[in-house]
Parts: C-alpha cells; sequence; structure tokens
C-alpha cells in the first residue's frame, strides 16, 4: 500500500513577524545574576578602600603615594626576621605562662610602671618617652606583663648565696663603697647578680622552647 505523502505547512512573512512579535525575550538569568554579584562587590571594595585607606596607602609624595605594600617590603628586608623572631619568642612564652598557668597581678605591672617612672626623674615624663618609642600605655603594660611572667617560669631556678655575693665582690673590688651601708650595697649586688641568672634561665627557656615547636619561617 503507498504511503501517505506528507505536505509541510508553510509559515508566511506575516505570520512570522506575528510570532515574534508576541514571543518574549528568555533572559539568561545566571549570567545577570552574576553581573549584579559583580556590581556590587566592586562597589563594597571601592567603598571599603575609601574607609580604610590607610590600610593601603600610608602617605604621600608631591601627590604621589606610598603604599603599605612599599612599607611593608622595606621593614621586611631591613628587620624583618629580627621583628619575627621576636613574635615567635612573644608567642613561645605566652603559650608557655598558659599551659602552666602562669599569670601576674595588675598590681605587680603597676610597681613595675612605677620604677620606670622614678627612674625617669623629672625631665620627662613617662608619656613624653614612649611618645619617642612610638609606644603606646597598652603596649608597655604588655611587655611588662610578658617579661613578669618569663620570670615566674624560671624562678624556681634562680638561687643566689650570700658565697655569689662574696664571690663577686671579692672579683670586683670596687663593688662595694666605703662609707656607704655595706648590707645595702650587698643586697643590690644580690639583685644584680639575680637578674643576671633570671636571663640566662629565660634565654634556655626560649631555646628550648623554640627546639620543641614546629616553627615555619617564609620571608
Amino acid at each position: 500500500m503507498p504511503r501517505k505523502k506528507q505536505t509541510s505547512k508553510r509559515i508566511t512573512t506575516k505570520e512570522l513577524k506575528e510570532t515574534t512579535l508576541t514571543e518574549k525575550p528568555k533572559i539568561r538569568f545566571n549570567s545577570l545574576l552574576t553581573i549584579i554579584i559583580l556590581v556590587i562587590v566592586f562597589f563594597l571594595l571601592g567603598s571599603f578602600i575609601y574607609k580604610n585607606k590607610k590600610l593601603f596607602i600610608v602617605g604621600t609624595i608631591n601627590g604621589r603615594p606610598v603604599t603599605s605594600v612599599e612599607l611593608y617590603s622595606k621593614l621586611v628586608t631591613q628587620s624583618g626576621k629580627q621583628m619575627l623572631d621576636q613574635i615567635v619568642i612573644e608567642k613561645l612564652l605566652k603559650d608557655e605562662t598558659v599551659k602552666r598557668k602562669i599569670s601576674v597581678s595588675q598590681t605587680d605591672i603597676d610597681q613595675e610602671i612605677k620604677k620606670i617612672e622614678e627612674s625617669l626623674g623629672t625631665t620627662t615624663t613617662l608619656n613624653d618617652a614612649l611618645a619617642q618609642q612610638g609606644m603606646t600605655m597598652a603596649a608597655l603594660r604588655d611587655q611588662i606583663n610578658l617579661r613578669l611572667a618569663a620570670v615566674k617560669l624560671v624562678e624556681d631556678k634562680v638561687k643566689v648565696t650570700a658565697e655569689d655575693v662574696d664571690k663577686y665582690i671579692k672579683e670586683n673590688t670596687d663593688a662595694i663603697t666605703s662609707g656607704e651601708d655595706v648590707t645595702k650595697q650587698k643586697e643590690d649586688i644580690k639583685n644584680f647578680l639575680k637578674d643576671q641568672k633570671v636571663s640566662e634561665e629565660i634565654q634556655k627557656l626560649i631555646q628550648d622552647l623554640k627546639s620543641k615547636a614546629k616553627i615555619n619561617i617564609f620571608l
């Protein structure tokens, strides 16, 4: 039986125009959303940079900016390793004080600050001295706190006997000044020797902590 011949319907020009006009344009939603997100991100980034320009620009020279990247690069080149080593030491000591549950009272810190103020005399104030060093009072208190905590970490290993004092006086004939309180002078010598031994023990502790820690340096 012969197959029936299929005929295709022709679309006239008029019908094509009507179909095109009535069809709604299809917008690619994903592409539009991406563009909107990018615009928002760039706007927020620009706003962040403007509000926090000190994070990116530390100064200008004849209108030309000096970026924080340039400053950071110079600092790393000149003293980066030393500063990083100091940070490592501070973190290791802080971790050790937490591990051994050692703390320093605010009273002890205040007493140390008072000693510093007394050592400056009347010619300058502590705030002026800190300003000259580019340091804040909060930073000073943190340093004192860490130093006192480090002393507590090693104080059980530090002992200065009367024999140690006598030996020092024998080796340093000018250590005792005639006409002054000998007992007080010997006490000062004892404190001096104690400070020396404390420093030595802290250095030993730092080396021990470094040898046991996993430290990776990328400079």
